[in-house]
């Protein structure tokens, strides 16, 4: 990573915590925001990517609230030829009246089962209204059952995919890039009743070398939901997935693309483990991008080249399903 990089995609992991709570992530030198990028529970490893400023020497502050061992497994960079506006993280959605409700108008305790809440981003630290894309950390809080949260950009059809898996009465957090919609809007649903938090990190303007698309999905590995970049039986321990990313699906990611955008989740885990996501052809890198619990659903985004012949391999420490969906790509540069 050059010295003059201006922000950082890195992948952060609380592990073995001693008791739940979160971490925060934001450039050395400003206030500490308001703001979570990873809600870990006692003793469960809990990941999430960042896309954090750099301070003028090159850092990143990372406060935990509790004690746990901290992971940081770097993904990529920007640097000042990148269009791409980075700033300390804001909260622009709270549905919370205890913690001070923003960008939420229900008298409601809660966002209810089905409920959409369309999201004015747009206008917010200066975000115009032809963005190419946003990148928001979603939070689900309190959730009255298990179920998921997606995320897509208003005036559009609601795709198959999700951005959060919720887990009844826990903290869950996942990064999010999705262009804006209707009005500078992006449209959050959630399956189940639970509280949501929204933290912008930045936005890619009009015109930069980000694509960003209607989430898409690429890789689905059950069967009872139809499968997609994969036939075949559940993936067991050591399976490694090549997924194709390129001229596939609506988006039609071209051969070139020097990076993808995707949120990649893990469900019906047989026991613990890890997911590991890297360019096929390269070797397999010492990182984790997921970490599984057994029986339970997880997300992650995560930004990687595309490998060989636009392949993009995953590999599991432990049998579980594999879903993959597209969020955006980044064009080839020079």
């Amino acid at each position: 990573m050059p010295e003059n990089a201006t922000s950082v995609a890195v992948n952060v992991t609380a592990v073995d915590p001693v008791t739940d709570g979160f971490l925060t992530v934001w450039p050395c030198g400003q206030t500490m925001p308001t703001a979570s990028n990873v809600n870990y529970r006692q003793g469960e490893t809990t990941p999430n990517l960042a896309i954090v400023k750099l301070d003028a020497r090159g850092r990143i502050c990372v406060y935990s609230a509790q004690t746990t061992g901290i992971i940081l497994d770097v993904a990529g960079y920007f640097g000042p030829e990148s269009p791409f506006v980075s700033f300390n993280p804001t909260r622009i959605l709270e549905t919370r009246a205890n913690a001070g409700r923003v960008g939420y108008a229900s008298t409601g305790e809660r966002p209810r089962a089905g409920e959409i809440i369309q999201l004015k981003v747009a206008g917010r630290n200066d975000v115009p209204n032809d963005a190419a894309g946003v990148v928001v950390n979603v939070t689900g809080v309190d959730a009255t059952e298990s179920g998921y949260v997606t995320v897509w950009p208003c005036g559009q059809t609601m795709p198959t995919a999700s951005n959060l898996n919720l887990v009844q009465g826990h903290t869950r957090a996942n990064l999010v890039v999705s262009k804006l919609g209707t009005n500078g809007r992006v449209c959050i649903y959630t399956e189940r009743g639970t509280h949501l938090i929204a933290d912008i990190a930045g936005y890619f303007p009009a015109g930069s070398n980000y694509r960003a698309v209607t989430p898409e999905r690429l890789l689905e590995t059950r069967p009872a939901a139809g499968q997609r970049g994969y036939g075949g039986d559940k993936p067991a321990a050591g399976d490694v997935i090549a997924l194709d990313v390129t001229r596939v699906g609506t988006a039609q990611v071209p051969d070139d693309a020097s990076a993808v955008v995707l949120n990649v989740t893990a469900t019906e885990a047989t026991a613990d483990g890890f997911v590991t996501v890297w360019p096929c052809g390269d070797a397999m890198p010492t990182a984790s991008n997921l970490n599984l619990k057994a029986g339970q659903t997880a997300p992650n985004l995560v930004v990687t080249k595309p490998g060989q012949n636009g392949l993009v391999c995953l590999a599991t420490s432990g049998g579980t399903h594999l879903i993959a969906d597209l969020a955006g790509y980044f064009p080839a540069t020079g």
